[in-house]
């Protein structure tokens, strides 16, 4: 299994590079032996004393999932916030492409962001939680900080009731 998050308040974690590199670790981390194809590109890097390109990252990720004999769950976290979300649903597009037998993908993210329309064109199962269940869990758990917090929980209800409304509906179900 890999996860990646792509971090809005930390500009190294929104890039694809970024995303390739953390998966190809992830997915090579319990490997008895590292692929000669990783080998080969760490070997190329380092005497050329440059980063791996975009593309033989691509290429390393590509030729680990094809190979693999176990399931592979790739789960892809807010990919809204990625740096350019358009090219990463581009490539999330060519993964499937490859058809990789033990391949199962989750991503989230949410609805509305560049790159949402070439999203749809993949065909993916949607489960929305920016509905009035996520809204009710938002509500709860700010009610409990109200209350719990040292400092909130003596503050007159009326304030706490004005706090509590205006972060769940400004939380549109997030």
């Amino acid at each position: 299994m890999a996860y990646y998050y792509f971090d809005f308040g930390d500009a190294d974690k929104r890039t694809l590079d970024s995303f390739f590199r953390s998966l190809i670790i992830q997915l090579t981390i319990n490997l008895p032996n590292i692929p000669q194809d990783l080998v080969n590109l760490h070997t190329y890097s380092r005497d050329k004393k440059q980063e791996p390109s975009t593309k033989s990252l691509k290429g390393a990720l590509h030729a680990l999932l094809m190979n693999s004999v176990a399931e592979v769950i790739v789960v892809v976290d807010a990919l809204d916030e990625c740096s350019n979300p358009e090219e990463l649903v581009q490539f999330i597009g060519e993964m499937r492409s490859w058809k990789p037998v033990n391949l199962r993908l989750l991503v989230v993210s949410r609805q509305h962001f560049d790159g949402a329309s070439e999203l749809e064109e993949l065909g993916p199962i949607q489960v929305s939680i920016q509905d009035e269940l996520a809204n009710n869990d938002i509500s709860n758990f700010v009610e409990d900080v109200l209350n719990k917090d040292v400092k909130m929980r003596y503050w007159p209800v009326k304030v706490k009731n004005d706090i509590k409304s205006a972060l769940v509906s400004k939380a549109s179900g997030m």
